[in-house]
């Protein structure tokens, strides 16, 4: 086993894989799937076992992707550089992060960087026209699995005794098709621990280190299906979730939108400590609506959410903006900026229902509500440190009704807790159906490929 040399993050130490760690580094099985809670090492033990693979086999290529490529800058790359990687590796010349397009050893080997999309564009085509001897998918539950079967079908590079496609992920919903596919002969599942990850448990005195124990604490404070998925490593759907029957995400989140549009419009849900949303929507030809931008943070005061929202209306000419109506300075703070903006409906059961409605597939099996993968302005560090929801797409499988005495769903009275984007979809939707279809002379609005 090969450890890595002095390395600058003060969390990274010579590795040693422990657990399922170590089963997936002698494993040659053409598939696994190595899954767990949150922190366990996974991301690690795979681009270890992908650089000592790279090392010891000359002229191999393996491929590490996510779903986009810009998610891996500042994920997975980070990991490979400052806690694999020695100090000033020679194979981290040449271009920056978000600019690599791969890793190139001494002896012919290349470890490729890729994501299926890039800012608007599929890149699969261009994925998919390379072989391989290696590859490994992060964070699989972003893909679907014909993605994962046609990456499949490029392991055939044929420089190594064996060929290999690795997945990791946190678990999700039960019935996701990753979970399913482990659960048969097709993929090798290999469960991994916090106790497997030495930066949280000491084998020797086997307890948590001191930072394992603020982690594991931290894990410990989430709820629901986020608590049962990332400190338990448990495949659960939330208990009593609104959108249960409706929301999917292979259906409902798309590379891009439509480039015209019949125009673009806005929703708020202001917020605090709690995390403030805005979220922008676009509405098609057929009354689809796209959300293609979106802010989601805590901690920002009302001139901060004008100046968003202005950068916001000079990009996308927005037509209107309906707020959550708790806070009419607010809304007032926002027409005084020169922005239209107006009291949303708030008739919470009413924009469920709606809601759901268009999350589900309508009589041409598409659904009418989508959101644009990629859509987040910039990620609150903050919620993803706290390991809360920091997009609304991560709010559906938390969203849920309150119980009842004996237990059961009150489907009369959504809980108040992570709905911050949920509430801002809520006053979109309605607006949408208030408001929107009742006007048909909205210009059609046909914005540059970027922007959309």
């Amino acid at each position: 086993m090969v450890a890595s040399a002095t390395i600058r993050n003060p969390l990274a130490r010579p590795y040693t894989p422990h657990g399922a760690a170590r089963e997936m580094f002698y494993s040659r099985d053409e598939e696994i799937l190595l899954d767990g809670p949150a922190g366990t090492g996974k991301s690690r033990a795979i681009l270890e076992k992908f650089h000592l693979c790279c090392m010891k086999y000359p002229g191999i290529r393996a491929l590490i992707l996510r779903k986009t490529r810009e998610s891996m800058t500042e994920s997975v790359l980070v990991t490979f550089e400052e806690r694999v990687l020695p100090e000033g590796s020679p194979l981290m010349a040449g271009a920056s992060r978000a600019n690599r397009g791969s890793y190139d050893y001494h002896n012919g080997s290349a470890l490729v960087v890729a994501g299926l999309t890039s800012s608007g564009k599929d890149l699969r085509a261009k994925v998919m026209s390379t072989e391989y001897d290696m590859i490994a998918v992060f964070e699989a539950t972003e893909i679907t699995e014909d993605d994962l079967e046609k990456l499949a079908t490029r392991l055939r590079n044929a420089k190594m005794p064996y060929q290999q496609l690795i997945c990791d992920c946190n678990p999700d919903a039960p019935g996701h098709w990753i979970n399913l596919r482990a659960n048969s002969p097709k993929m090798r599942r290999l469960l991994s621990r916090h106790e497997d990850n030495p930066v949280l448990w000491d084998r020797e005195k086997q307890d948590w280190t001191q930072f394992g124990k603020g982690y594991i604490a931290k894990l410990d404070r989430l709820s629901g299906a986020r608590k049962q998925r990332l400190r338990h490593g448990k495949w659960v759907s939330a208990e009593g979730a609104v959108y249960q029957d409706s929301w999917d995400a292979a259906r409902n989140v798309v590379d891009s939108a439509p480039p015209e549009m019949k125009g673009y419009f806005a929703a708020v849900d202001w917020g605090y400590r709690d995390p403030g949303v805005m979220l922008v929507f676009g509405v098609d030809g057929d009354k689809r609506m796209y959300c293609v931008a979106q802010v989601f943070r805590t901690a920002q005061l009302i001139g901060w959410w004008v100046d968003q929202a202005k950068r916001l209306n000079e990009k996308y000419n927005l037509q209107v903006i309906a707020c959550d109506p708790s806070e009419p300075g607010h809304i007032a703070e926002f027409n005084n900026a020169g922005l239209h903006a107006i009291e949303a409906n708030n008739d919470i059961l009413l924009g469920i229902r709606r809601v759901e409605e268009r999350l589900r597939p309508s009589g041409d099996d598409r659904a009418r509500l989508f959101f644009v993968r990629g859509n987040l302005i910039e990620r609150d560090e903050s919620l993803v440190e706290s390991k809360h929801p920091w997009c609304a797409e991560q709010e559906f499988d938390s969203y849920s009704y309150t119980k009842t005495q004996d237990g059961k769903a009150n489907k009369e009275e959504p809980a108040d807790f992570n709905n911050h984007g949920m509430d801002a979809l809520r006053y979109a939707v309605n607006y949408a159906e208030d408001a929107w279809y009742g006007d048909e002379n909205l210009e059609i609005v046909d914005l540059p490929e970027n922007m959309v």
